[in-house]
C-alpha cells in the first residue's frame, strides 16, 4: 500500500499492460469464489448503500457491480490507474488504509470492498488496516476481504507428465522470496481472528479455489505469470542474488506461458473471502 519505509513498496507496475491485466483477473477472481458482492450482504445493506473498494485499482469491481442506485467510491494510495470514464454513481479518491482515517471517511460506508492487497502490507498492517476498515464502517455496516494462501500457492498438472519446470521455478523464486520477505504471509487464513480482534461483532470465510472452474485454470495461470514476472523483476532491481538474471526472467515466463496451453499445468490458490460485520 505505502512505499514509505514503515511499509513495503508496491512492487507491481501501474501501466497499461497492469490495467488490463487487472480487469482480466477481476472475472477470472469472481468466477472463483462465486460472487462480486457476498449474498448475504446485498440481502442486508439498503438500495441505496454507500460502498467503498480500498485498493481499487482500476475501479473494476465498482464498475461491474451492476447497480445505478449505490453511491460508489474507489480508493487508493495511488491515482495512476483510475478510469478516464466511468459511470456517474462512483468518484475515486486517494486514501491509504494504513494512515489515520481522515473524518470525512469514518463511519461513512455500508459495505468496504477489498482484494489481494498482499502486496502492499507487512505483518502488523493487517491489524492497522483491519481497525481503519471498522472505523469507515457505519453501524452494521460490512468488510468483504478477499485474499489467497499464497504461502501455499502451487503448480499443478492437468494432464499426465504434463511439463511444469518453468512454472515451478516461477512459483519458487516468485513466491518464495515474497515469504523470506514477509510480503506474503498466512494473514489471509487468519482473517476471521484479525477482523474480530480488531473490533468486528461478527465474522466468518468463504473458502473456494482458483481451479473451482477448470476453464479459467489457463486464464489465471497466464495472469499469475504475467504478476509473478513482474515480481522477479522488481526483486532484480532491489539486487536480490538468489533471482536469475532478467533475460532469463524472459525465458523463465515464455516457457511457463507455453506450460499453461490448454491448463496442461497450471497454478492454483486457495481463495478465502473473509465477511465481517461491525456492531449495529
Amino acid at each position: 500500500m505505502s512505499s514509505s519505509n514503515s511499509q513495503p513498496e508496491y512492487v507491481l507496475p501501474r501501466d497499461a499492460s497492469e490495467t488490463e491485466r487487472l480487469n482480466a483477473q477481476d472475472l477470472i477472481w469472481v468466477s472463483s469464489i462465486g460472487f462480486r458482492a457476498h449474498p448475504e450482504i446485498v440481502k442486508s445493506i439498503p438500495k441505496n448503500a454507500r460502498i467503498a473498494d480500498v485498493g481499487t485499482g482500476t475501479g473494476v469491481w465498482l464498475i461491474r457491480l451492476g447497480s445505478d442506485e449505490y453511491q460508489l467510491e474507489g480508493l487508493d494510495m495511488s491515482d495512476l490507474q483510475y478510469p478516464a470514464s466511468h459511470p456517474e454513481n462512483l468518484t475515486f479518491h486517494t486514501l491509504n488504509i494504513l494512515e489515520p482515517v481522515p473524518e470525512k471517511y469514518k463511519a461513512r460506508y455500508d459495505l468496504i470492498h477489498l482484494r489481494l492487497v498482499m502486496a502492499g502490507m507487512k505483518a502488523d498492517s493487517w491489524k492497522i488496516a483491519a481497525a481503519h476498515l471498522l472505523e469507515m464502517l457505519k453501524p452494521g455496516g460490512f468488510v468483504q476481504w478477499e485474499e489467497g494462501d499464497f504461502v501455499h500457492f502451487t503448480v499443478l498438472q492437468g494432464e499426465p507428465l504434463a511439463p511444469m519446470a518453468a512454472l515451478k521455478k516461477l512459483n519458487d523464486v516468485g513466491i518464495g522470496r515474497n515469504i523470506i520477505n514477509k510480503v506474503i504471509t498466512d494473514a489471509p487464513v487468519r482473517m476471521t481472528s484479525i477482523l474480530r480482534d480488531a473490533g468486528f461483532a461478527s465474522s466468518h470465510a468463504s473458502i473456494t479455489s482458483s481451479d473451482r472452474d477448470p476453464k479459467a485454470r489457463q486464464a489465471f495461470t497466464e495472469i499469475m505469470v504475467k504478476v509473478l514476472g513482474a515480481t522477479a523483476r522488481w526483486h532484480l532491481a532491489q539486487g536480490y542474488k538468489d533471482m536469475f538474471d532478467a533475460d532469463e526472467v524472459d525465458k523463465v515466463t515464455s516457457q511457463a506461458m507455453e506450460e499453461a496451453q490448454g491448463a496442461r499445468a497450471y497454478m492454483q490458490v486457495a481463495i478465502y473471502c473473509t465477511i465481517g460485520q461491525k456492531a449495529a
